[in-house]
């Protein structure tokens, strides 16, 4: 599968416009999608079973504190430092996406997004705003006082937040106007320069200042760049 993968990458990498095109006719981006979501999902599990962890091992220690037993006894459900085990079963489908499948997604999808009729295909008028919106979560830098969120190297970071420039791209084909840059819009401009642009980044475009306040908190704090 790796290899496959690298494969498909690679030319869709160093392809032309037309060979990147037919990456997309042929499913490279419900592939990408596929893995961002998986991982992401992987991910959230772990997280949740780390703080489930942490909490249950609070409580048995406050219990302790409170009521000490008679006995020192280890519940033969538990592991040897006396916490409960954590089950760590894998996705649904029984395959845990690497480190190295998510950045060569992201390298895939960078060249891809370059082109506003490639990263919307006509026959997947959904896909695009679902792909943007899985990568925005690999620009996000959690906070110390959160360890246990998931932390993404800064070459996924990078990569991450290439392609979320991309999706701010304007699309001249169809006279130069811009998408709205909430993920969870995606409106499109009526005519080009209808939306005001991030003063900031100069990047991001926004159909209402509540869109913008919107996108911000969900991630374009992280890949919003002077």
């Amino acid at each position: 599968y790796t290899l496959a993968f690298q494969c498909v990458v690679n030319i869709g990498v160093r392809g032309s416009e037309t060979i990147r095109t037919r990456v997309v006719d042929a499913g490279a981006l419900d592939v990408v999608v596929n893995v961002l979501e998986r991982y992401l999902e992987e991910s959230a599990r772990r997280k949740r079973g780390a703080e489930k962890e942490l909490l249950e091992g609070s409580r048995k220690t406050v219990a302790s504190i409170v009521a000490p037993p008679p006995t020192a006894i280890v519940d033969q459900a538990e592991g040897d430092n006396g916490r409960p085990q954590v089950e760590d079963k894998p996705n649904e489908e029984g395959l845990q996406y690497r480190d190295e499948d998510v950045l060569l997604s992201l390298q895939l999808l960078a060249y891809l997004s370059k082109y506003p009729h490639v990263r919307s295909p006509p026959s997947t008028p959904t896909l695009s705003s679902n792909v943007f919106s899985l990568v925005e979560a690999f620009t996000h830098r959690p906070p110390t006082s959160d360890p246990h969120a998931p932390r993404h190297s800064n070459e996924v970071q990078y990569w991450a937040g290439v392609i979320m420039r991309n999706a701010c791209r304007k699309d001249e084909s169809r006279g130069g106007i811009r998408q709205c840059a909430n993920m969870q819009c995606g409106v499109w401009e009526k005519y080009a320069r209808e939306f005001a642009k991030c003063r900031r980044c100069r990047k991001a475009k926004y159909c209402s200042k509540g869109c913008q306040s919107s996108a911000w908190g969900r991630g374009h704090r992280y890949w919003c760049a002077k």
